[in-house]
């Protein structure tokens, strides 16, 4: 990750950057991406199938099914479409907000 930064790239791919960190991790590490790449005017451009962490960091989504762009836009207009994909994740999301609720703590 250092060495991408010192190449000064003005987009950073990140591909399912929190597959092996636990839940407070992943939060902590895009919380943290998120700042650099805004103090440092670099766009970051994340790959995962996370969708409740998608959500919450990245307010811009583009969704592929069979290799073609399907969607384009915010979190929220996709999961209001008809989409069935859309609606899978809103009910995963809508579990993973009840359990955090129960919990306490975010998932």
């Amino acid at each position: 990750l250092a060495r991408a930064f010192l190449s000064k790239p003005s987009i950073l791919v990140l591909e399912n950057p929190s597959e092996n960190m636990g839940n407070l991790n992943r939060h902590r590490f895009l919380s943290v991406m998120e700042e650099i790449c805004s103090a440092t005017e670099r766009t970051l451009l994340v790959s995962t199938d996370d969708w409740p962490l998608a959500y919450k960091f990245c307010p811009r989504w583009i969704v592929m099914t069979e290799g073609t762009i399907s969607f384009d836009g915010s979190p929220e207009n996709y999961l209001k479409s008809g989409d069935d994909l859309a609606q899978q994740i809103k009910k995963l999301m809508d579990r993973n907000q009840i359990v955090e609720e129960v919990l306490g703590k975010t998932i």
